[in-house]
């Protein structure tokens, strides 16, 4: 059973293992240094689909599949499966699982959520609510720039700093004490931003929190909105210059 120390992590007594892992990539991902680490490369972005969304899940599926492959175990001898995404909903992950008939937790961590539902399956797995866990998360360039920034189709000029969401997926399957494989002994789960979650939820600093964000914009950080195509002019506090019935405050 999950022991814990401090107020954050967990440690694992029973040392469940990864008994099977596997990453697919698009092509951009391959042509890195990484490239001979991975399972599988898709020349194709679209990975024979007819969307975005579907690719993704495509590529999540078979990272999956990979990775149960190489553990020498079927669908149906996996309890729990801990996957997600960067897509509404978790779709990319559900709907790549969803006719596997493995139960199903939807995660969402952003760029953690390997890291997140490797260590609910590895707590799971010790806890011994389970024997066989899969931990799983996908992300395709072109699903996430319509998600959260400009669809492809608007033809928006990149900055050499842009940012570029991997074109990947991954998955792990985890097995009780015993199994050969990489033994997980603890796990730590981090905690929110205080300042955060009071301006959010509190209220009592969300304007001058916006403002922030706002700066952070005209300053060309990715993470706070897109910088990519056409942009309004900034007066020299960073916010946008006003006009019209906006400037009038309507």
């Amino acid at each position: 059973m999950p022991v814990k120390q401090g107020k954050y992590t967990l440690s694992l007594p029973s040392a469940p293992s990864v008994a099977g892992y596997a990453a697919v990539v698009g092509k951009k991902e391959g042509e890195g240094p990484l490239g001979a680490g991975f399972d599988y490369v898709y020349d194709d972005a679209a990975a024979g689909q007819k969307s975005w969304e579907k690719a993704e899940s495509t590529m999540h599926g078979d990272a999956v599949n990979r990775a149960l492959t190489k553990a020498g175990v079927t669908a149906d001898g996996v309890d729990v499966a801990f996957a997600g995404d960067l897509l509404d909903q978790c779709i990319g992950s559900s709907f790549a699982l969803r006719d596997s008939g493995m139960p199903f937790v939807g995660l969402y961590g952003a760029c953690s959520t390997m890291a997140l539902s490797l260590a609910a399956a590895a707590v799971c797995v010790d806890a011994r609510i389970a024997d066989i866990a899969v931990a799983s998360t996908s992300s395709h360039f072109c699903s996430a720039e319509k998600q959260f920034r400009m669809p492809l189709e608007y033809g928006g000029q990149r900055t050499p700093t842009a940012q570029w969401t991997a074109t990947a997926a991954g998955a792990c399957l985890v097995r009780a004490h015993g199994s050969a494989g990489v033994p997980v002994l603890s796990v730590t789960f981090g905690r929110g931003s205080r300042r955060h979650f009071e301006s959010r939820f509190q209220g009592e600093d969300r304007q001058g929190d916006n403002r922030q964000d706002m700066r952070l914009r005209g300053q060309g950080r990715q993470q706070y909105g897109c910088c990519n195509g056409s942009r309004r002019r900034r007066d020299d506090s960073g916010f946008p210059e006003r006009h019209g019935d906006e400037a009038r405050g309507l």
